[in-house]
């Protein structure tokens, strides 16, 4: 599906919407990727190219992806663009979470809030924080559903 879109960032530009195996998931959101003609860009539709705009912004370092199965398309493109931003501090990967000083002592499979490894595990009760960010491994086992978000209400 191909549409015009006004205002905001995309505004006035034609975009290519693709879904996965799934329209919405479970609390009704629509989970699709959304494409940006681009004559560099990696995806082809329709004999032209295209850049995924949900895959740009994790490549800054401005999401941390969330794989909702079944729609697993490409999640490990995700994962490994997320890598690439971390390991290059781009985006929410860049220096300390705000408030947190440095982030010496912190585990970095907590970015947004400042967490030391185990020892001693932690429960969430034990923690200010609520719905922060959490990559895997989770050593202090914060994230139960594994959806990337910590210590949810």
């Amino acid at each position: 599906m191909v549409e015009d879109l006004g205002g905001g960032y995309l505004g006035g530009k034609r975009v290519f919407v693709e879904l996965d195996a799934q329209e919405r998931d479970r609390y009704g959101r629509v989970l699709a990727y959304l494409y940006l003609e681009d004559p560099r860009g990696d995806f082809h539709h329709g004999g032209k190219r295209y850049r995924q705009v949900n895959l740009e912004i994790v490549r800054a370092g401005w999401a941390n992806p969330l794989t909702i199965p079944p729609n697993v398309r490409y999640a490990e493109l995700y994962l490994e663009a997320s890598r690439e931003a971390r390991a290059k501090g781009l985006g929410i990967w860049g220096g300390a979470p705000q408030g947190t000083g440095s982030r010496k002592g912190c585990d970095p499979a907590y970015p947004t809030v400042c967490l030391p490894p185990p020892p001693p595990d932690l429960d969430c009760k034990d923690i200010p924080y609520r719905g922060f960010g959490v990559l895997p491994p989770d050593p202090h086992r914060f994230d139960r559903n594994r959806d990337g978000v910590g210590c949810e209400d």
